[in-house]
């Protein structure tokens, strides 16, 4: 891993504004979240993130591909999901107040694979300040959170519920 430090892209190349989490923020709120960003490079088969670390960072897939990871108790690994340019990772952490443990492992595909990370209490601070865009954010985050949240038996209609809701939701 190569840190970077500080991000300091444009608006219209910052690939956060477009995820679904950060689509409703407005341009004048996202300049004050942009320089708490900072970005990584990460060469092929190197771990981002473990399962059973615990942090507070959310990460945003820059370029690259990324996997998610776990061991089973046989220690056989599950291939959980591979992500792509654009995509949210590790989101959960950050909202969870004690800060993880990581559910799994996130592992360069790709050499020079960047990575883009916002750390729980920048966030928060900048929540503080917008409240609004935090209630914009839930039907966003509502699926990820129902598959953090909700036992495994419940989850198939957590995430049916989710997309039915967070399409007919608006704020008023």
């Amino acid at each position: 891993m190569r840190a970077i430090g500080p991000n300091s892209f444009p608006e219209e190349d910052n690939e956060l504004l477009h995820t679904p989490l950060f689509k409703q923020v407005s341009p004048e709120q996202a300049n004050e979240l942009i320089p708490y960003l900072h970005e990584a490079v990460f060469d092929k088969g190197d771990y981002i993130f473990r399962e059973g670390d615990r942090d507070h960072r959310m990460y945003l897939l820059e370029r690259g591909r990324v996997k998610l990871i776990r061991e089973s108790k046989d220690r056989r690994v599950q291939l959980l999901s591979i992500h792509a340019h654009g995509e949210l990772l590790g989101e959960i952490p950050v909202f969870d107040p004690s800060g993880g443990p990581r559910t799994a492992t996130a592992v360069a595909m790709t050499h020079g694979t960047h990575v883009a990370w916002l750390e729980h209490d920048a966030l928060f601070a900048w929540l503080n300040e917008h409240p609004r865009v935090a209630i914009d954010m839930l039907p966003s985050a509502y699926p990820t959170l129902c598959s953090w949240m909700c036992p495994p038996a419940w989850r198939r209609h957590c995430s049916t519920s989710a997309r039915g809701s967070a399409s007919r939701w608006k704020p008023g």
